[in-house]
């Protein structure tokens, strides 16, 4: 009895043990190049797979069922030509070992470089480089380089059409790969802000009158400056064009916009205990009694670079940051100057270019079909020097606004 039994198992592991030692494998079609068709390539790369299938020793993914798999999880196949690339296509297929490589053609001389990619640690295993006079050769090429792979030379003859062991469709998680889209945007804002406010100017000195300033105060100086003042914002607008770039296996995605804006901007009614005259702190409170001391109409173009941390179907969150110019039309209804004609007289208003420096940038983006919901938050610098035509003044206005804006956006693929 028990030499029956000794004998059956014996039996079972023979039959058993070759198909135990299969190894799942697929190909990528050889790449292309100079002198070689895709036609050609395509179907020595057929051939590879004949061979690799005439060995006994590996279970080869058909083109077909490769291609399948890989839609069904929108990897770009077509674009995947780079190591890292090539094994998370293979994790897909559920493989062991990927073949690529690529044909080349100099002079009468066709190239064949052939490289087999471990998916368990990324690395080339091995790499074969053959040559061939003629097309007809190429065949023999292919099948010196698969011997080398499998360490002896197999000599089953030719078949045509030979069928490539097709695998049942693999059960992997779904992989959302972004193929990168433009998108155009209006907003709608709102926030708080603050601002810096300093006049200078050593000679003649500045003036409490001509500031439209009255209180405690020296009858002259050549510096005050508020450092921090509380501005109401109204109707932050933005308009912007942009796009993310086509998502890369295992890298960030990468983006930009370029973001046009306007918001109006006045310094609130207030009390403010930081400030300064001639350089040094005071120690009393200054009043500001009307909104309208200064107000701003600002706008803005800045150039955005982003990256996007998160990315699926339905959403994206990505941050960045960037900088422009302003265009800034300013007015002080208490302020003297020769900004409306050849008296020094208030109002005091104008025309100014400046900077705008928007770090950091962070939104969320809602995406149904083409329709996008954006919200994003930014910290914006933003300055200017007003001019009041004075000679041998350097004012400065600038601003911290805090910005939440949302709104719709439209995806263009």
């Amino acid at each position: 009895m028990n030499r029956r039994i000794l004998a059956g198992l014996t039996i079972f592991l023979i039959l058993s043990f070759p198909f135990a030692e299969k190894v799942p494998v697929a190909v990528v079609d050889l790449l292309e190049k100079s002198g070689v068709s895709k036609d050609l390539a395509g179907t020595i790369s057929d051939y590879l797979r004949t061979q690799l299938v005439n060995t006994d020793e590996l279970i080869v993914v058909s083109r077909e069922n490769m291609n399948s798999i890989l839609a069904e999880q929108n990897f770009q196949a077509a674009a995947c030509n780079t190591e890292e690339c090539i094994v998370a296509a293979g994790k897909l297929l559920g493989v062991k070992k990927i073949f690529t490589g690529s044909l080349g053609r100099v002079g009468s001389i066709f190239l064949i470089n052939i490289k087999m990619i471990s998916i368990e640690t990324g690395q080339i295993e091995k790499s074969a480089s053959e040559e061939a006079a003629s097309e007809e050769a190429l065949l023999d090429a292919v099948k010196k380089a698969v011997a080398g792979f499998l360490g002896k030379i197999y000599t089953q003859p030719i078949v045509k059409d030979h069928p490539v062991i097709t695998l049942p469709p693999v059960k992997a998680s779904p992989v959302y790969t972004d193929p990168g889209y433009g998108f155009i945007d209006l907003l709608y804002g709102f926030g708080f802000a603050g601002m810096q406010l300093q006049f200078i100017r050593s000679d003649p000195p500045l003036t409490p009158g001509e500031l439209g300033l009255s209180g405690t105060l020296p009858p002259s100086f050549t510096q005050i400056n508020w450092p921090m003042v509380a501005v109401g914002m109204n109707t932050p607008l933005a308009f912007r064009v942009g796009g993310f770039m086509p998502k890369k296996p295992g890298r960030l995605q990468g983006g930009f916009y370029l973001d046009i804006s306007y918001v109006h901007c006045y310094l609130k009614t207030q009390e403010v205990e930081n400030w300064q005259i001639d350089y040094e702190s005071t120690g009393g409170t200054f009043t500001f009694i009307d909104n309208e001391y200064f107000t701003s109409d600002i706008f803005s173009m800045s150039g955005v670079v982003l990256l996007k941390f998160v990315d699926s179907k339905f959403l994206d969150f990505y941050a960045g940051g960037g900088l422009g110019f302003t265009m800034n039309a300013w007015k002080a209804p208490f302020i003297y100057g020769y900004t409306s004609g050849d008296v020094f007289s208030p109002p005091s208003e104008g025309f100014n270019f400046g900077f705008n420096l928007a770090i950091p940038v962070i939104g969320f983006r809602a995406k149904v079909q083409s329709l996008q919901f954006v919200f994003e938050y930014s910290l914006q610098l933003a300055g200017f020097k007003p001019d009041r035509n004075v000679e041998g003044e350097n004012n400065l206005a600038g601003y911290f606004l805090n910005t939440f804006r949302i709104g719709l956006g439209f995806s263009i693929h």
